[in-house]
């Protein structure tokens, strides 16, 4: 069983995605399929997407099901958040309260 989405937001930078990860597949697994198959969608589109892509890597934190709403609604305000705050700034927020270090020499591309 493949993993499912429960909601989703893209920004010029970054995204944001919640979903439910299938006990058949990796972490790993749906980034590369996010990361692959947006690539080739995106450079359909275009001239202008085909320098396209992706940094190599990425942040993930998990969810507890009593928290999805919470989530649900954070990614819901992110046009209006990144109105405000670019995206490194939301990182280095984030990190901290799931408990992850931030090393900042391996954060960015």
């Amino acid at each position: 069983m493949a993993s499912t989405y429960r909601r989703k937001f893209r920004s010029r930078d970054h995204v944001h995605l919640l979903f439910r990860l299938s006990r058949t597949m990796t972490l790993a697994d749906v980034v590369i399929n996010v990361k692959s198959s947006s690539s080739k969608c995106l450079k359909t589109k275009g001239p202008s997407y085909h320098d396209f892509y992706w940094q190599a890597r990425y942040g993930a934190f998990s969810v507890s099901e009593s928290k999805v709403s919470d989530v649900v609604e954070y990614i819901r305000q992110q046009e209006e958040y990144h109105q405000r705050f670019d995206f490194q700034t939301e990182f280095r927020t984030l990190c901290p309260r799931h408990g992850v270090v931030l090393d900042e020499r391996f954060a960015w591309d």
